[in-house]
């Protein structure tokens, strides 16, 4: 302290600084943005369950009840072959009819449903089979606090315009951020494990948190939030009591009006920014439109996961009853004279 009589820093008018030194008026805006990874294409393993949708599912499973009650019911409460012929049909395999004509009617509402559900699967099946599914975009300061998504930067002067903040919102926000070095920035920003800061001017020149680690190959995965985390504002900070702080924040307000600071603003930019950083930014959100793509091997990588799951399942049952069967046949062996 003492060795200046000005600072012009990005200082905003924050209460700790404020106990120490004087404030001028503001000299520009700062919007704080985060950085968030783009969605990325789904695994494929979970496509088959992306045909429907969790209600249509739902009336699904339902509806293969309902029809395992009535037929349960026409069989005179006995529940044999009921289900397995419920499946049965549901998957467009002969079902075991009963000799009974009030089963069998009733088996005439499940096999329309069955033909009904089965078209439909198919076709949403080719549907997410052939056209590229992502995960929710994180667009909104909701959206980020949502996905559990922590954000990070160099330095915690990041949060202090929010770290006294009494919104929920803006508590939680800080409870997200993680303090990390350039290097450790970089690290994840290449595995889209952190949100990246960045800070936005009036004139669109950017300080992104990392500096010069965060390259234009790691801001390709990335895309900017629709809105602001927060905002706050640049000031000259001046000795506790300087005489001179009123005069200067009358000068500021005077180039503010007149335009200069921001033409300056943006001169610093064009000169020093690095213009493909700045269009990667810019431009992080431009929508790609969808692309179909051929059938491979691994696009139906989850019907063979399926289908791995049943064989296992079901030798699992056969060895089981294979084993419960032959305990009852010794069982009954020696219960005999």
């Amino acid at each position: 302290m003492g060795k200046a009589d000005f600072g012009i820093t990005s200082i905003g008018h924050w209460h700790s600084a404020y106990q120490v030194m004087d404030l001028s008026s503001y000299t520009y805006f700062i919007s704080i943005r985060n950085l968030v990874p783009k969605p990325r294409l789904l695994s494929r393993w979970e496509l088959p369950i992306l045909a429907f949708s969790i209600p249509l599912w739902l009336v699904t499973f339902f509806s293969m009840f309902y029809s395992w009650l009535a037929l349960v019911l026409a069989q005179n409460g006995s529940t044999k072959n009921a289900w397995l012929n419920i499946w049965r049909i549901m998957m467009a395999q002969p079902a075991k009819l009963e000799s009974s004509w009030r089963s069998q009617f009733v088996l005439l509402g499940p096999v329309v449903t069955g033909l009904v559900i089965n078209a439909a699967y198919s076709a949403g099946l080719s549907s997410v089979f052939t056209i590229p599914n992502y995960e929710k975009s994180i667009d909104t300061v909701e959206d980020l606090l949502d996905s559990g998504l922590e954000w990070a930067a160099p330095d915690i002067a990041w949060v202090y315009s929010i770290r006294l903040a009494k919104s929920v919102k803006h508590m939680r926000l800080v409870d997200k951020f993680r303090l990390l070095t350039p290097s450790e920035l970089k690290a994840r920003g290449e595995n889209q494990s952190i949100a990246l800061s960045i800070e936005i001017l009036p004139s669109e020149c950017l300080a992104i948190g990392g500096g010069d680690n965060i390259t234009t190959d790691i801001l390709s995965y990335y895309q900017l939030l629709t809105e602001d985390l927060f905002f706050g504002i640049s000031t000259v900070v001046a000795q506790k009591n300087s005489p001179y702080v009123a005069k200067l924040s009358q000068r500021i307000l005077r180039l503010n009006a007149a335009g200069l600071v921001r033409a300056w603003d943006s001169q610093v930019s064009l000169k020093y920014q690095d213009m493909k950083v700045k269009m990667a930014v810019k431009y992080s959100r431009n929508l790609v439109p969808p692309t179909t793509a051929p059938l491979n091997l691994v696009a139906i990588g989850g019907i063979f996961l399926i289908l791995v799951a049943g064989i296992g399942v079901s030798s699992l049952v056969f060895l089981v009853e294979l084993v419960q069967g032959r305990k009852r046949q010794r069982h009954l062996l020696k219960g005999r004279p």
